[in-house]
């Protein structure tokens, strides 16, 4: 299996605003209610028309300075148990992220509850690794022979939702996520989890910073994490689809959906998002500059390209590797237009200044010491 990690640095130009933001932010506590009222990142990513572009990821900022990642995800694009049955209470529609100083907090959205505990209601698996993780298998605590799903991410750290027991009071069940450090072992100290129904259709979780290898140090913390959604007694939806032995209904990925996202049982993609000292979310690279349709050195001819200028604000160094950049979530043939990668190690450290292009053309205002030329020639 192909391990996706390339992450996206830019899904089009009009997340700029989004990404431009800095490790310097108040704390972002969550009351695990099940309202959505604690979160502010709202505004969905539009392509030109303003129509909403599913599929993605964004940090946002709100006038307080506070982080948040949500994705975004496609509806009607999970699994379906039967021909004629859509699936809603398993289709993810969103996963939301922010954090404290002492806890981090997760949202996740599906498209319909129709159940709140028992067998039938929704199960979430969300893994988490810093770099260190061992483990592939979700867990599976119903002893089935055949793992849950695996995931090309290792994990150091899953959390999984318990609402099949969960206590019901009117419109939500109440049930404390299990948090695991290896497939057996897990504890559910501090953590809190509320599934709300009644058109709200969300999960809210709360997850101590102790539980998953510390608070954030002053540098910040990267974690990686990838999402399943299932129902609560692992059943296997149907065997009339390719994905004949996974238990999981739907994930989050940019381009494919569940049944192809899970051919051989595997979850193919993942997130990586960045935590300060205070527990926020926060993105540690800036676009700084932008230059458009180029002059070529002889400062007489255009060229196809685009200088980039992309600074670290973070105290990490950071791998361009993992990351493309471009103005078109898809390579146009006909054009220059499409998403570039770079090349598979290129470290920025904290501070410098890179700029790009996907010419070999110079940089637009020349070279300073802490700022490197980089070229990007590979479409994808």
């Amino acid at each position: 299996m192909k391990r996706n990690r390339v992450m996206t640095l830019l899904l089009g130009l009009a997340m700029l605003a989004g990404l431009f933001v800095s490790a310097n932010a108040i704390a972002h506590p969550v009351t695990i209610d099940g309202a959505t009222t604690d979160w502010f990142a709202t505004s969905q990513i539009t392509s030109p028309g303003a129509y909403p572009i599913p599929n993605t990821g964004q940090v946002a900022r709100n006038a307080a300075q506070q982080g948040e990642f949500i994705w975004r995800d496609a509806v009607q694009d999970q699994r379906i148990a039967h021909s004629d049955i859509l699936t809603k209470e398993v289709d993810l529609r969103s996963f939301r992220v922010t954090g404290d100083a002492v806890n981090l907090y997760l949202q996740i959205q599906v498209e319909h509850l129709t159940a709140l505990n028992g067998p039938n209601v929704v199960e979430f698996q969300i893994t988490i690794d810093d770099d260190t993780g061992a483990y592939a298998d979700l867990v599976n605590d119903l002893g089935a022979t055949n793992p849950v799903s695996t995931t090309v991410s290792p994990w150091k750290y899953l959390i999984q939702t318990r609402f099949k027991n969960g206590t019901i009071t009117g419109t939500s069940s109440t049930a404390a996520p299990r948090v695991y450090t290896d497939p057996t072992s897990f504890s559910t100290s501090g953590t809190s989890g509320v599934l709300k129904a009644a058109g709200i259709d969300t999960a809210e979780l709360k997850i101590p910073w102790s539980l998953i290898g510390g608070a954030p140090p002053a540098v910040g913390k990267h974690l990686r994490f990838t999402v399943a959604t299932m129902y609560s007694d692992h059943a296997v939806p149907s065997t009339t689809d390719s994905v004949p032995h996974s238990r999981v209904m739907d994930t989050m990925n940019p381009t494919l959906d569940a049944v192809t996202d899970l051919q051989g049982d595997f979850i193919s993609y993942f997130v990586d998002m960045y935590f300060d000292a205070g527990g926020e979310v926060f993105s540690p690279l800036l676009i700084t500059e932008f230059q458009p349709n180029a002059i070529g050195a002889d400062n007489n001819s255009a060229q196809d390209t685009e200088w980039i200028e992309i600074y670290n604000a973070s105290a990490l160094t950071i791998n361009l590797g993992d990351y493309k950049v471009g103005d078109a979530a898809k390579r146009i043939p006909a054009g220059g237009e499409g998403m570039f990668k770079f090349a598979k190690v290129a470290m920025i450290d904290p501070g410098e200044i890179v700029v790009f292009s996907a010419a070999l053309c110079p940089p637009a205002h020349g070279s300073t010491a802490s700022t490197r030329r980089m070229d990007v020639p590979q479409t994808v």
